[in-house]
């Protein structure tokens, strides 16, 4: 088995390094061979220490084939990854399923206007790369249109009433729902998740 891992060209962003667990997603044609690619990515990981496991999780999900036996963990980091693929550790963190095959499309349905509250996809914000350059990204393109920047009214320092009408207010509340509702559907693509369609209100 070989996973190849290279400086990535600036295509599609990396999450962030810093998220502190991330999803390791494999899949096979059969049970047997789901199993026996389990155990490839656990030695493979237990001897090359020196990957990122952002970067691993990036190359499992953007350079792989996807089949109908499907497995996955949540690890924090490659020790962890390497334990849980072999078994190493008495745990059910390894979860499998198989996939009915049918066709299907995919939609990101995002809400309108009531659905915004202070501090929306915060913690996304802190900790996904993606996603903070993408509201960033929004951010400097509104500041000719609203005036201001509309980070300081998604992310108040401080969640007052005051800050809770400014967000309710039309003008910020449209912007607003759109930048982190954008933001996610980057952050979702950066996963691997390929819409047929978008839809806002």
């Amino acid at each position: 088995m070989h996973i190849v891992v290279e400086e990535y060209e600036n295509k599609q962003k990396v999450s962030s390094a810093s998220r502190s667990l991330q999803i390791l997603p494999w899949s096979a044609k059969t049970q047997n061979s789901l199993q026996g690619y389990q155990s490839e990515l656990g030695n493979y990981l237990k001897t090359n220490t020196d990957f990122s496991l952002a970067d691993v999780a990036h190359s499992l999900v953007n350079t792989r084939d996807s089949f109908a036996n499907r497995g996955f963990i949540i690890a924090e980091n490659t020790e962890d990854a390497f334990h849980k693929l072999l078994l190493l550790d008495d745990n059910k963190n390894i979860k499998t399923h198989l996939l009915n095959i049918t066709s299907s499309e995919l939609a990101f349905l995002f809400p309108g206007q009531g659905a915004q509250y202070l501090q929306m996809g915060k913690s996304l914000y802190t900790e996904e790369k993606v996603f903070k350059e993408a509201v960033d990204k929004c951010a400097d393109l509104l500041k000719s249109y609203i005036k201001l920047d509309i980070r300081q009214i998604i992310y108040p320092e401080e969640n007052s009433e005051e800050a809770e009408l400014k967000l309710k207010d039309t003008k910020y509340t449209q912007p607003a729902l759109f930048v982190v509702e954008y933001a996610l559907s980057q952050l979702w693509m950066s996963w691997g998740g390929k819409a047929n369609i978008t839809l806002w209100p």
